[in-house]
């Protein structure tokens, strides 16, 4: 079976299974240089309609404003993807959407990148819960090649929803917590 960008059909299945053991969770995405990736690869697997809540691709300042709550300060002190701005996408779009889980991503996928501190392959990716904080990763691939970090890029941001899933599951079940 294929699977949208070729991301593995047993990380989406985890996915899957996570949001049912959980009691029938509900997921969006508030997603940027990923470009939809991580959306299309979630609506690619059958039976999406029942916990799939929506996303959006909020690449730039604008999108961001409408779609993520962001005000005239956000955008003043907008410096580039940090953890705290990823956290805040996911945060934003399951309030908007009434999803039990998000994912937010934000990064540069090249070919190039803002200086040092933001190279092409730098992103950070969070998932926002129902109860505590969100999860966060940054991720740096050393490639320059936007859409193979592009695919990456997706591929953490489903991979980190994956372990938060379980992680909370394993809470759930009175098992010792997973370090993510």
């Amino acid at each position: 079976m294929s699977t949208v960008g070729n991301i593995p059909q047993e990380l989406l299945d985890r996915i899957v299974q996570g949001l049912k053991s959980l009691g029938d969770k509900t997921v969006a995405v508030g997603e940027s240089s990923s470009g939809g990736l991580i959306s299309a690869a979630l609506l690619g697997v059958d039976g999406a309609g029942a916990w799939y809540k929506g996303g959006g691709v909020l690449y730039t300042k604008e999108s961001r404003v409408s779609w993520a709550g962001w005000t005239e300060a956000d955008l003043r002190n907008y410096r580039g993807p940090t953890d705290a701005v990823v956290s805040g996408l996911a945060e934003s779009v399951a309030k908007q959407l009434g999803a039990d889980y998000a994912v937010g991503e934000s990064g540069i996928a090249g070919p190039h990148g803002i200086g040092r501190r933001l190279p092409a392959g730098f992103t950070c990716v969070a998932v926002s819960r129902p109860q505590g904080r969100a999860f966060t990763r940054v991720i740096r691939t050393g490639s320059e090649d936007r859409v193979q970090n592009m695919h990456r890029f997706a591929l953490e941001g489903l991979t980190l929803l994956a372990e938060v899933l379980e992680s909370d599951l394993k809470d759930a079940q009175g098992g010792a917590r997973s370090k993510l």
